[in-house]
């Protein structure tokens, strides 16, 4: 049987926080200002066919799919040697487990990073190393791999990143830092492949966006993309009817959502990959986007029946990471990873939104919404929310700030509005951060009081009293609630009879 309603939001909060859309530890770990996302979808999905290259990269990467033994060979080239090679991304950390060095390379562990070095501490201009498919998720960092039912596969570029490094006596350091690199993907010459809009038989490249390090999908198969108008479809062919029609139907409908109420059309023509999960006993949601692309993945049995509590979650599922066009894509978040309670409670937040716009969430369900982030928020936050150590609660308390600043500037554009403006902001000089939602924030509020508030829970956390203070803020906001004892501690619940001021 499908969990309940309430489980059902419940559980979808936490697989977003476990594996959609990114965390702290799976930051590159290092990375420069980068072009726009808008210029980088630009110059990936230009061509139909593999890229031009106008001068050789200093850097290459050739990664081959084997279809026979699923499992694939990646080879990292530089145009000077180098003493050994050091992942962009520290999350996750199993490489050196999983992944077999060519003879005359070893694995090393440097404070939680993985490096490759030569046996002979010689140094070389290429390192190799093959490992078998992985689509299982490592902490909150994305899986390596997402397999589609009919055997096609997708690969996530961004944990193949690498830096050659230059060393003195014991210390090294990254030695390519915003140089270009060129990727050449092959596989059986009758196979397709594809990045984006650009797309060949049998071998394709590449070239990554200067400086940007978030990476992309690779896709080894041969099924057509769907033109669904605002995007392009890839559908896994295992997916059941009801959530083909469904993603269809509502990714044009949600871009245009968000569109209309922040104002700003987007400027990019997303690709969606949709694949099928194994049919495991329970239910999971993987997603995340990326650069013009979103990835989508449904696994677990229950999928296969259509019903209207798992519609309700593939909705908000859709309306969160199409969301993320806006505050990830069309606006840059700064890569400081404590920024991320800002574009996931914004997400999450806006989420709720459609699907109360929808009528799919009636006004007492979209303040039980609340309530339980505000729940979730006080069972998790201990400390600061702006801190890498807050990642827990970014969702949850993420979405219950939001939802005080939009009952806060209702007669001023509501947290809509704010959150338009500083994507705006971003859109000027390139990325956004906290400190300027917040001066803008500031501009805009009537009552000091609340941006206080804001300030206290970003910068100290719940206080003395966090349930007192949660009551407060939701009260302040309009939300009438209570404390009611619990297990494992006071709960907020809406008073008895309440009517919610709106």
């Amino acid at each position: 049987m499908p969990p309940s309603p309430h489980a059902l939001l419940a559980l979808m909060a936490y697989g977003l926080a476990a594996c959609s859309c990114g965390g702290p530890a799976e930051r590159p770990a290092s990375e420069p200002a980068p072009a726009s996302a808008a210029a980088a979808a630009t110059a990936t999905a230009s061509s139909s066919g593999p890229s031009a290259r106008a001068t050789p990269a200093a850097r290459s990467i050739d990664v081959a799919y084997e279809a026979a033994t699923d499992s694939w060979r990646a080879t990292w080239a530089f145009a000077e040697p180098t003493p050994g090679i050091l992942f962009d991304r520290r999350s996750p950390s199993n490489r050196h487990e999983a992944w077999k060095p060519e003879p005359g390379l070893h694995w090393v562990m440097d404070h939680g990073s993985e490096r490759l070095s030569p046996d002979d501490g010689a140094p070389r201009t290429e390192f190799t190393v093959t490992f078998p498919t992985d689509d299982d998720s490592h902490g909150r960092a994305p899986p390596l791999n997402l397999r589609f039912s009919n055997g096609d596969r997708l690969l996530f570029t961004s944990q193949l990143g690498v830096h050659a490094l230059t060393c003195v006596g014991d210390r090294c350091d990254r030695r390519d830092v915003g140089e270009p690199r060129g990727w050449r993907f092959h596989t059986d010459a009758a196979r397709g492949l594809r990045v984006l809009a650009s797309s060949a038989k049998g071998e394709l490249a590449w070239d990554e966006p200067r400086g940007d390090l978030r990476g992309t999908y690779l896709y080894v198969g041969d099924l057509p993309p769907v033109d669904a108008g605002a995007f392009s479809l890839l559908l896994d062919p295992g997916l059941p009817e009801w959530l083909r029609r469904d993603t269809e139907r509502l990714l044009p409908e949600l871009v245009a959502f968000h569109a209309r109420e922040v104002g700003i059309q987007l400027d990019l023509r997303p690709f969606v990959f949709a694949s099928r999960g194994d049919a495991s006993p329970s239910w999971q949601l993987r997603g995340r986007t990326l650069p013009a692309l979103i990835q989508l993945e449904a696994k677990g049995v229950d999928w296969n029946e259509a019903g209207p509590q798992l519609a309700r979650v593939w909705f908000e599922f859709l309306a969160h990471e199409t969301f993320h066009l806006w505050n990830a894509q069309l606006a840059r978040r700064a890569e400081d990873a404590r920024n991320e309670w800002l574009s996931e409670g914004s997400a999450i937040y806006v989420a709720g939104l459609a699907l109360r716009h929808a009528k799919l969430l009636d006004d007492a369900a979209f303040d039980a919404r609340i309530l339980r982030a505000s729940n979730g928020c006080l069972a998790t936050l201990k400390g600061p929310l702006f801190d890498a150590a807050a990642d827990a609660s970014y969702y949850d308390c993420g979405e219950m700030v939001e939802f005080v600043i939009d009952r806060h500037l209702a007669g001023k554009g509501g947290v809509l509005g704010l959150l338009a403006a500083t994507f705006e902001l971003a859109r000027g000089r390139g990325t956004y951060a906290t400190s300027d939602y917040l001066t803008l924030l500031e501009q805009r509020a009537t009552d000091a009081a609340v941006v206080a508030d804001v300030r206290a829970v970003l910068d100290t956390g719940l206080g003395a009293d966090p349930p007192g203070f949660v009551a407060r803020v939701l009260g302040r906001a309009g939300l009438p609630v209570e404390l009611a004892p619990a297990k494992d501690g006071p709960k907020v619940v809406l008073k008895g009879g309440a009517a919610p001021a709106r």
